[in-house]
């Protein structure tokens, strides 16, 4: 008799294990190749998301960048004798309220309230050819305003020290309130003695060669003034 073992045929069996070893390693190396296939394509959605941020940022930098140059293109200086302005001031103090003045290094604003309508035009002329277009002239509930913002080439260099400059006007003995807190003198004043005050300040030349800021207070019954390197 023979024993036959059909269940274990060795030839068979050999080639069925080895079949399925190939199966299992193909489907390894499938499986490695998407793997793969996912990384590459995972790193390129990377490389291509911080270019695009990459891109995004240049963007706004350059927009920016633009938009700051055309903002200083706008600033143009102008190149003014800052005591024809003061002489005009002084020589129209009787029709001029000043609300208020602020001479900086590069920048010079004021804001007048002027009595009538002739006295109105005028001003308007003389600012207007010593300081350009950017006067601006209004009328608003029978009150004639003037007002103006500009960019300027920086003051002059000065010897003259904020102290020896208090000293200056105590010895003038203009009757004034002063004070100085950090480096800045600071002089309530009316406005009978603000016309003193710059009249004075022009003759000894010193307009141009600091900053000055001045407020009406109380209805333009007094004068803040603010003077400073």
């Amino acid at each position: 008799m023979f024993d036959v073992n059909f269940l274990k045929k060795t030839g068979l069996q050999s080639d069925i294990e080895s079949h399925s070893e190939l199966i299992e390693k193909d489907d390894s190396q499938h499986f490695e190749s998407n793997n793969d296939f996912v990384q590459i394509n995972n790193n390129n959605k990377s490389y291509w998301y911080y270019l695009v941020v990459m891109c995004v940022l240049l963007f706004v930098s350059y927009s920016f960048f633009l938009i700051n140059n055309n903002l200083n293109d706008n600033h143009s200086y102008i190149e003014i004798d800052i005591y024809d302005f003061y002489h005009i001031l002084l020589d129209n103090m009787d029709v001029i309220q000043i609300t208020d003045i602020n001479a900086h290094n590069e920048y010079f604003s004021a804001d007048f309230i002027i009595d009538g309508n002739e006295n109105f035009y005028n001003l308007m002329s003389d600012f207007s050819y010593l300081l350009g277009p950017s006067v601006r002239g209004s009328k608003f509930n029978g009150n004639y305003f003037i007002k103006f913002n500009i960019y300027k080439k920086s003051n002059k260099k000065s010897n003259f020290s904020i102290d020896e400059l208090k000293k200056e006007i105590e010895d003038f003995n203009l009757g004034l309130s002063l004070d100085l807190y950090n480096d800045k003198l600071i002089i309530l004043l009316e406005p009978s003695n603000l016309i003193n005050l710059v009249d004075f300040l022009d003759k000894i030349k010193v307009l141009d060669k600091f900053q000055f800021d001045i407020e009406s207070i109380d209805d333009f019954e007094l004068y803040k003034v603010l003077i400073y390197k």
